[in-house]
């Protein structure tokens, strides 16, 4: 048999991959180890108490092997009244020691290999009538 020949569409298909493989210098200067990204999503891993837990390590630790360059976390709430779904993390108000320690393990798990990790936070503002008030914030290394 004789070997198989790539078609236009196997070269457009690894061309594809190969780029987004690459590095991506945002104009801020951070810079992503590839181009691909975990969007937000509910990840309804909190405890009865609506703080991270070890499951939510697990996880992005199994995502952040090998996997994209930017990671955005799940539905992290402000306000415990106004809940996108139970078992979100709540971040309302001063958080004690051991909730700033599992915050901490969660972001340091996402950021294995050097990954990146932003919060998709929600407040009750969003959901006002007549259209949404969420903005996208600029990291202070991006101003």
């Amino acid at each position: 048999m004789p070997p198989k020949t790539k078609t236009p569409s196997d070269v457009d298909a690894a061309r594809s991959a190969a780029i987004l493989g690459r590095p991506l210098t945002l104009p801020c200067g951070v810079t992503l180890p590839n181009r691909l990204v975990k969007a937000a999503m509910s990840e309804l891993l909190a405890d009865t108490r609506n703080r991270a837990t070890a499951a939510h390590q697990t996880l992005y630790r199994a995502w952040a092997k090998d996997g994209p360059g930017l990671m955005l976390t799940g539905n992290v709430q402000i306000d415990r009244q106004h809940m996108e779904h139970a078992g979100n993390v709540v971040i309302q108000g001063k958080q004690n020691a051991d909730q700033l320690t599992a915050l901490r393990a969660w972001s340091t798990a996402a950021k294995r290999k050097a990954r990146k990790f932003g919060c998709n936070s929600h407040t009750p503002a969003a959901r006002l009538k007549g259209g949404s008030t969420t903005r996208l914030r600029r990291h202070p290394r991006c101003r």
